[in-house]
């Protein structure tokens, strides 16, 4: 509950919005969704602070950066996460996600078998979610 600002009851609806109804529940959705909903402290940027962390929490190799695969995984991980909290219910599609990931690269300026690293991920969140400071 620290993560949340010692918010029990908050604790308990993300643990119930994720509880299996299949017997299997997607740790990288529950992941992003903690993310999402933690509180930042005395962050002066929340939003940085919440897509560096989502990028090493997928950042699986700890290269520093991913590829079009990876990221449309972690796309589709927060989206479903962001599904969850709100309540919509419903999953992506894959390709959907690829489309925004594909996105992500044009508007980096990268071709589909190079990576995006953390500065240009953090850059494009901010930019989609309307945030001017990413440094």
């Amino acid at each position: 509950t620290s993560l949340i600002g010692g918010d029990t009851q908050m604790a308990e609806s993300i643990a119930k919005a994720f509880s299996p109804t299949s017997g299997v529940v997607n740790a990288l959705s529950f992941l992003s969704a903690v993310i999402l909903l933690s509180n930042d402290g005395e962050s002066p940027n929340p939003t940085k602070s919440k897509s560096d962390l989502i990028f090493d929490t997928f950042d699986f190799q700890e290269s520093g950066d991913m590829s079009l695969d990876e990221i449309t995984i972690l796309l589709l991980s927060v989206c479903r996460a962001c599904n969850v909290i709100c309540g919509t219910g419903g999953d992506p599609s894959d390709e959907t996600m690829e489309q925004f990931a594909l996105v992500m690269y044009q508007s980096s300026g990268k071709e589909i078998t190079q990576f995006i690293d953390r500065k240009e991920f953090g850059s494009w969140i901010a930019e989609w979610v309307g945030t001017d400071n990413v440094d």
